[in-house]
């Protein structure tokens, strides 16, 4: 796995999502150097053995759109409901 600074991650375990924040080289051994994130934890160099998941910073701001598309769309009202709505609000304008 090659992570970059700007890059999403999300721990093993975990539901959230992190940022890569900074990339501590310690030596030429990648599994000696350390991975800084958002909320400042520090993941050893091992990242495989914590990371269950990992996104480009565009992969993650296409997936974040599309959860908000698609929570827009549950709460959006449909055809039937709106009209329901309007006739049920029509009903006590009377």
């Amino acid at each position: 796995m090659i992570l970059f600074v700007g890059d999403y991650v999300r721990p093993v375990g975990e539901s959230h999502w992190l940022r890569v924040e900074e990339i501590i080289f310690v030596d030429a051994d990648p599994m000696n150097n350390k991975v800084r994130m958002s909320d400042g934890w520090i993941c050893p160099g091992d990242v495989e053995s914590h990371i269950e998941e990992y996104r480009s910073e565009s992969e993650h701001m296409e997936a974040l759109a599309w959860e908000i598309r698609e929570q827009e769309e549950r709460s959006a009202p449909t055809a039937d409901k709106w009209e329901e709505n309007y006739y049920a609000n029509a009903m006590e304008v009377k």
